[in-house]
């Protein structure tokens, strides 16, 4: 469950304060009618009157008011495929969460400046889809193309380094997955080190690039880290070793990106900070597309609280609207 307006939602307040709000005029009518009549007398005299439904009204009141303003917030609960408006290509990120993103050679660290920039590129971008994927040495879908901005940054927040089930990092995989998704056309944003533990990528490089210029996408690499490389430090302080008990240390591959990004007609960006400037890459990621395509779009669940409040309303003025 999300919401599309969440600014909405501190209103909730609102009802708890119209509860309090009742309960007191209520007691003020009580005390105002307590002066003319004595109470033992009010069961003969207004026999309409009952506690009971007085304190069911009361809560009827701010159930009506939370169900109204959850409404005015969207919630929105599970997608489906509709035609969208496309303004620029598609574009698939692909997020490396190999350990060698967790080194502390950029500030506060390769992995945290790429997810810092990933929702920047999301902010500044569009209405048009993306799709995130995650990788290491295996690669997986996280969303499909989309335009739900939303959804594909509360997806990347929960990504971490190391967190899928087989470590190291494998280009060519990534590359791979992310095509699948685009089909002809977009581009393909790669977040990562340029580390290519699993060798697929000077394997297969060839084969790769000739799929990638048949389809007509365009590999922009985003570079993170320096040449100069650091170690990685793992929990409790220590240092990542080798087999020879030396700490491993990761540097950032440049030359393989800048290849890669090249010969697909792609740029190569190397990041170093937070601020960077991003005009170059978000105006080539902008270009126009076709005109309109199928994403996954939230379903609007609104009506289910807009209901509750309007039943809600409803039965206050049943139970109250008569002098209760």
């Amino acid at each position: 469950m999300s919401f599309a307006a969440p600014s909405y939602l501190p209103w909730l307040l609102l009802a708890p304060a119209a509860l309090v709000l009742a309960a007191l005029l209520r007691a003020r009518w009580r005390r105002a009618a307590a002066r003319w009549v004595d109470p033992v007398l009010w069961p003969r005299l207004m026999p309409h009157h009952r506690p009971a439904r007085v304190v069911l009204g009361i809560s009827a009141l701010g159930l009506a008011v939370a169900g109204l303003v959850v409404a005015l917030a969207r919630p929105q609960a599970g997608a489906a495929d509709e035609a969208v408006a496309v303004t620029g290509g598609d574009v698939v990120f692909a997020l490396d969460s190999s350990l060698s993103m967790a080194a502390g050679d950029v500030a506060p660290s390769r992995f945290a400046l790429a997810k810092l920039t990933l929702r920047r590129l999301l902010e500044e971008l569009p209405d048009q889809r993306v799709a995130l994927v995650q990788w290491e040495a295996e690669a997986q879908v996280l969303s499909p193309l989309t335009t739900d901005r939303g959804l594909v940054r509360v997806l990347a927040d929960g990504i971490h380094p190391a967190s899928l089930d087989r470590p190291g990092s494998d280009l060519g995989v990534a590359l791979d997955t992310a095509l699948d998704l685009l089909g002809d056309g977009g581009s393909i944003v790669l977040l990562t080190d340029g580390e290519d533990h699993g060798g697929s990528l000077g394997t297969g490089l060839d084969s790769r690039l000739a799929a990638l210029t048949a389809a007509g996408v365009h590999v922009e690499a985003i570079g993170v880290g320096t040449p100069e490389g650091s170690r990685i430090v793992l929990d409790g302080g220590r240092f990542k070793r080798d087999d020879r008990g030396q700490p491993v240390v990761t540097r950032l591959d440049q030359e393989a990106l800048e290849a890669l990004a090249r010969r697909t007609g792609g740029l190569y960006l190397h990041l170093v900070r937070a601020d960077q400037d991003l005009g170059v890459l978000l105006g080539r990621l902008r270009m126009p597309a076709a005109g309109a395509g199928v994403g996954r779009q939230p379903v609007e669940r609104f009506a289910w609280p807009l209901a509750l409040a309007v039943a809600a309303l409803a039965a206050h003025l049943l139970l109250l609207g008569g002098g209760g």
